[in-house]
């Protein structure tokens, strides 16, 4: 399908896509593997626009690891079994 599309060829402006997309089982995953993907998305969504509004970059992304840490000790770990 993106070959129909002359803006998904090399020099054109979607072209940045198609090698994401080519490159990405190499380079990424979809989110972590990890029960406390929803806590760790919230806190670092929050944070960045903290940071783009103006916050202090060191001591938001220490409260961010803080609301991490404390959800996964109210989780136990997340304990498998």
């Amino acid at each position: 399908m993106l070959d129909a599309d002359p803006t998904f060829q090399p020099g054109g402006d979607r072209y940045l896509y198609v090698l994401n997309l080519q490159g990405a089982p190499g380079i990424a995953v979809p989110r972590p593997a990890t029960p406390a993907y929803g806590a760790i998305r919230d806190a670092f969504s929050d944070a960045l626009a903290d940071i783009v509004a103006g916050a202090v970059v060191q001591s938001t992304l220490d409260a961010a690891v803080e609301d991490i840490d404390d959800d996964i000790e109210a989780n136990e770990g997340y304990p498998t079994s």
